[in-house]
């Protein structure tokens, strides 16, 4: 799967010496999976848990106190009361092994939104449940084994909870409030596991506020409904011009004039073609100045270019993969030309006509822009590049795999007589053995 491929490549390129990456599969809404994830750590791979990280949620969207469903009771399940159960479970298995002297650091998603956005059934309630851990730290007794770092996770886009409110992102930062990418939230967040943070959090709870503003920002509510709703009308009067403006130019175009501009040619990106520098023609002259008579230009060689083959394609995309693992846009573009999944296209498109220049799929012919190849092209790519085993599909069929191998045997004895389709065809074995090696007879 894309998942087990992704862990193996993040391990592959951050695993130290002697590391191991074990993958599970987890459901955080089973109350079973839970303890038997842990029961699975601590009795079967015989590890200890340093740090633990809960951040299983699904989005809720819709939903108020009128009317809670049973998916606003699945998510609270998965980011509430199964985190309690999963960090019970350490709990268990820490007192019962008697580790005391090594807390697991329990970084728990906290967020400002308490209820301030609504329409989120029991997401608030979930959150300050969590923020309860704190406290309880105080007053259970397990403050041997579990620390807590609580983390505010403020506006993070294109996560799956926040994915339907990327678009009012931009004005929510106008109003003060920071906003935050997937990879600025994460590297934030790595923070909390750095060893003087965990030392902190094993004296006393943390809070960690990543919020960015958005807990000061009390309407928050009424603005992003401001905000998604100026954005709806702009969207509608954009539209509306546009309408209009088609309508505007219906009867004014010659008829004899094209109505199918040609599209400005598509953006090659950062597209390079390097050629040597080649020497002037005084230089070339003194050259052949210097060696005129003693050479036979019939019988010499001359070298007019060179170029590198190999697994990764040529130098340039060979260097990609040698020095940083992973191609770039433009060799992804290279090398999806080279093995054959886009050609360059310059003329009417086979969908809808309109002149096109380009790169196309291709199969369906359909156009692909330069930014979409990598996401598109870059799995078959790395499939059918690098060192690997022979593909029989491209070779006519040759299969390494089914390759027949001779072994050279010293026979010592006659052996027994083996029959043959005809007397030729005894004759030519003779002739390969020599006759006193054969001898040829037919049967009665």
């Amino acid at each position: 799967t894309k998942a087990t491929q992704f862990f193996r490549s993040v391990y592959e390129n951050h695993g130290s010496r002697g590391s191991k990456l074990i993958l599970l599969p987890f459901n955080q809404a089973s109350a079973k999976d839970c303890g038997s994830l842990v029961a699975h750590i601590y009795q079967q791979l015989k590890l200890d848990l340093d740090f633990v990280i809960p951040f299983g949620a699904i989005s809720v969207v819709g939903p108020t106190l009128a009317d809670i469903d049973s998916k606003s009771e699945l998510a609270h399940r998965i980011m509430l009361t199964n985190t309690y159960r999963i960090l019970g479970k350490i709990i268990d298995y820490k007192r019962a092994q008697n580790i005391r002297t090594r807390p697991c650091l329990a970084m728990l998603p906290l967020s400002p939104n308490h209820g301030t956005m609504g329409g989120d059934g029991l997401y608030a309630e979930a959150k300050l449940g969590l923020e309860a851990l704190a406290n309880k730290w105080h007053s259970e007794g397990w403050e041997d084994y579990i620390s807590i770092g609580g983390a505010v996770i403020g506006w993070t886009r294109g996560t799956g909870l926040m994915a339907g409110n990327n678009i009012v992102s931009a004005g929510i930062e106008q109003l003060g409030v920071r906003t935050f990418s997937q990879i600025e939230m994460a590297f934030n967040l790595t923070s909390i596991l750095h060893p003087r943070m965990v030392a902190a959090a094993a004296k006393a709870p943390l809070w960690i506020d990543l919020g960015g503003g958005m807990a000061q920002l009390h309407d928050l509510k009424v603005q992003t409904d401001r905000i998604r709703a100026a954005i709806t009308d702009e969207s509608k009067i954009r539209r509306a011009s546009v309408d209009d403006r088609k309508k505007d130019s219906v009867g004014t175009t010659p008829e004899d004039e094209d109505d199918k501009p040609v599209l400005n040619r598509a953006n090659m990106h950062n597209y390079y073609s390097q050629f040597p520098d080649l020497p002037a023609a005084s230089d070339l002259a003194r050259l052949g100045k210097d060696y005129k008579g003693m050479i036979n230009l019939d019988k010499t060689v001359v070298i007019v270019g060179f170029g590198e083959v190999g697994p990764w394609g040529n130098s340039r995309t060979r260097w990609e993969m040698e020095s940083f693992g992973v191609f770039s846009l433009e060799g992804c573009i290279e090398l999806a030309w080279v093995l054959g999944y886009i050609t360059y296209h310059n003329g009417p498109t086979k969908s809808s006509g309109d002149h096109y220049i380009g790169w196309v799929d291709a199969k369906t012919k359909d156009p692909v822009a330069d930014t979409q190849i990598k996401a598109l092209y870059e799995e078959n790519i790395l499939k059918h590049s690098g060192i690997r085993v022979v593909e029989p599909e491209l070779f006519d069929g040759y299969d390494p795999k089914k390759k027949m191998f001779l072994q050279q045997v010293a026979v010592d004895k006659n052996m027994r007589p083996i029959e043959v389709a005809s007397r030729d065809e005894g004759l030519e074995y003779q002739k390969e053995l020599g006759e006193e090696n054969c001898d040829v007879f037919e049967l009665d």
